[in-house]
C-alpha cells in the first residue's frame, strides 16, 4: 500500500516518463531518463501491473500522451498552423481524461496529401510513429502520397508493433522500395490488430514482394493486401500464392498491374483453391492469357470461398473464358466475375452466358471492351433471364459497353432484365 500511495504522489513529469518507458513511446527521447526509471524498481514494475489504481493513473497518462503527439503529428503535416499552441495543460492530465473521450486520432482521410513542414520521408514516418505508439485509439490511418519513402516506412513499420489499434493503413504512392517493403512486412508480421495494407503505386519489386508474403504467413490478423502497380513478377507472385496457402485469415489479394503472368496466375490459383479464407482475387492488368485463366478457372471451381475474381485488361480469350464459365457454373461462391477489356468475342459470350444460366452464385458480371457482337450478346440476354442468382440478388449488374452488337441485340438485353427492380444493365 505504501508502495501505491508513493507512485501516487509522483509528480505529473515523472509519471509521464512511467508511462512512456511502459507505453514504448519514442525511444529517441528522454532514453537514459526512461531506461533508468525502467530498470530501477522491480518493485515498481509489480506495482504497476497489480494496481488498478495505477493502471488509471497511466491510461490518463497516456491519454494525454496522445493528444500531445496527435498536435505534433498535425503540426509536422501542415494540417495544424506552426505556431499552433497545444490547447490543454500536460499536468492537468487527469482532469482531462475525465472530460475527453478517448482521442479519435487520425481520420481515414486526414493525413492524405498534406502540406508537410517535415522535409524528409524519415521524419515524416517518425511524427507518425511517434502518435502510433502511444495511442489506443488510432484505428485508421491514410498516408498516401506523403513522400514517406524507405526510410519513413522503416520507422513506421517499428512502430507497428507497438499499435495495438491499427487496423487499416494506405502508404500508397509513397516511393517506398524493397527495403522499405521489406520493414514494413515485419510490422505486418508483428501487428495484432493490422487488417487492411494498402502498398499501391510505390517502388518495390519481388524481392519486397517475397518479404511481405513472410509478413502475411505470419500474421495472424491480416484480411486484405493491396500492393497493384508494383515489380512484383512471376517470382513475387508464387511468394505470395504460398502465403494464400498457408494464411488463415487473408481474405482479399489486389494484383492489378504487377508483371504477373501465366505462371504466377498458376501458383496463385493453385493456393486459392486449397485457402479457406480467400475470397477476392484482382489480377487485371497483367500478362495472363487463356492457360493462366483456365488454372484460375480450376481454383473457382474448387474453392468454397472466392467469391470476386477480377481479371480484366489481360489476355483472355475464348478459350480461358470457356474454362472461365464451366468454372462459374460450377462454383457455389463466385458472386463478382470482372473480364472487360479481354478477347472472348461471341464464342466466349455464348460459354459464359450458359455458365449463367447455371451459376447458384453469380450476381454481377463485367464483359465491356470485349468484341461482342449480336450473337453473343442475345445468348448473354437469353443466360441473364434464366439465372436465378440474378434474379434473387438487390442489385445484378451486366456491363457490355464498347461492344459490337447493334439496337436489336440491346433491346433482347432490356426485356431480358425488365422489371427486375434495381438491375445494373451498362449497354
Amino acid at each position: 500500500m505504501a508502495d501505491d500511495l508513493r507512485l501516487l504522489e509522483l509528480p505529473p513529469e515523472l509519471l509521464g516518463l512511467v508511462a512512456r518507458a511502459l507505453l514504448c513511446d519514442d525511444p529517441q527521447a528522454d532514453a537514459q531518463a526512461v531506461g533508468r526509471l525502467a530498470a530501477s524498481s522491480e518493485a515498481l514494475r509489480d506495482l504497476v501491473r497489480g494496481s488498478a489504481a495505477v493502471v488509471a493513473e497511466l491510461q490518463a497518462a497516456r491519454k494525454m500522451l496522445t493528444l500531445q503527439r496527435q498536435h505534433e503529428l498535425w503540426v509536422a503535416a501542415g494540417i495544424l498552423g506552426a505556431d499552433a499552441a497545444f490547447p490543454f495543460d500536460p499536468s492537468d492530465y487527469k482532469q482531462v481524461a475525465q472530460q475527453l473521450p478517448a482521442p479519435e486520432t487520425a481520420p481515414w482521410t486526414a493525413l492524405k496529401r498534406p502540406r508537410w513542414r517535415v522535409a524528409a520521408g524519415e521524419e515524416r514516418g517518425r511524427a507518425v510513429a511517434r502518435l502510433l505508439r502511444v495511442s489506443g485509439s488510432l484505428a485508421t490511418l491514410n498516408l498516401n502520397r506523403c513522400g514517406i519513402g524507405d526510410e519513413g516506412a522503416k520507422a513506421i513499420a517499428e512502430a507497428l508493433v507497438s499499435s495495438g489499434s491499427l487496423v487499416k493503413l494506405n502508404l500508397g504512392n509513397n516511393q517506398i522500395g524493397d527495403e522499405g517493403a521489406k520493414a514494413i512486412a515485419a510490422g505486418v508480421a508483428s501487428s495484432g490488430s493490422l487488417a487492411t495494407l494498402y502498398l499501391d503505386d510505390n517502388n518495390f519489386g519481388d524481392e519486397g514482394a517475397k518479404a511481405l508474403a513472410a509478413g502475411v504467413a505470419a500474421s495472424g490478423s491480416l484480411v486484405r493486401l493491396q500492393l497493384g502497380n508494383n515489380q512484383i513478377g512471376d517470382e513475387g507472385a508464387k511468394a505470395l500464392a504460398e502465403a494464400v496457402r498457408v494464411s488463415g485469415s487473408l481474405a482479399g489479394l489486389l494484383l492489378h498491374g504487377c508483371g504477373i503472368g501465366d505462371g504466377g496466375a498458376k501458383a496463385l490459383a493453385a493456393s486459392v483453391a486449397a485457402s479457406s479464407s480467400m475470397a477476392t482475387l484482382y489480377l487485371g492488368d497483367n500478362g495472363i492469357g487463356d492457360e493462366g485463366a483456365k488454372a484460375l478457372a480450376a481454383a473457382v471451381a474448387a474453392s468454397g470461398s472466392l467469391a470476386r475474381l477480377g481479371l480484366g485488361s489481360n489476355q483472355i480469350g475464348y478459350e480461358g473464358a470457356k474454362a472461365l464459365a464451366a468454372a462459374v457454373a460450377a462454383s457455389g461462391s463466385l458472386a463478382k466475375l470482372h473480364l472487360s477489356h479481354s478477347q472472348i468475342g461471341d464464342l466466349g459470350a455464348k460459354a459464359l452466358a450458359a455458365g449463367v444460366a447455371a451459376s447458384g452464385s453469380l450476381v454481377s458480371l463485367s464483359l465491356d471492351h470485349n468484341n461482342i457482337g449480336d450473337e453473343g450478346a442475345k445468348a448473354l440476354a437469353a443466360g441473364v433471364a434464366a439465372s436465378g442468382s440474378m434474379a434473387r440478388a438487390a442489385r445484378p449488374t451486366l456491363g457490355l459497353l464498347h461492344n459490337d452488337f447493334g439496337d436489336a441485340a440491346k433491346q433482347s438485353l432490356r426485356d431480358a432484365v425488365q422489371g427486375r427492380q434495381g438491375f445494373q444493365l451498362r449497354v
